[in-house]
């Protein structure tokens, strides 16, 4: 029997410059879902402000209903 083994690794010298993109590409990525996580935060806070005032007007709404019977 004859076994052959190889093993072959590559280094590049030269990429273009491919290793400094894809860092700043990451970098962009992560900055764009960051701002991608506040605008969910704001509609959310958006969201509970909005709630809270409509339930604040329902009440005072029920008041004056009360108070014209």
């Amino acid at each position: 029997d004859m076994w052959d083994t190889r093993l072959e690794l590559i280094q590049p010298i030269y990429r273009g410059g491919q290793g400094l993109n894809l860092h700043a590409r990451r970098k962009f990525e992560l900055q764009a879902a960051r701002f991608g996580l506040l605008g969910v935060l704001n509609d959310v806070f958006y969201s509970v402000k909005a709630a809270f005032y409509r339930v604040l007007l329902a009440r005072e709404l029920l008041v004056v209903q009360e108070q014209s019977v």
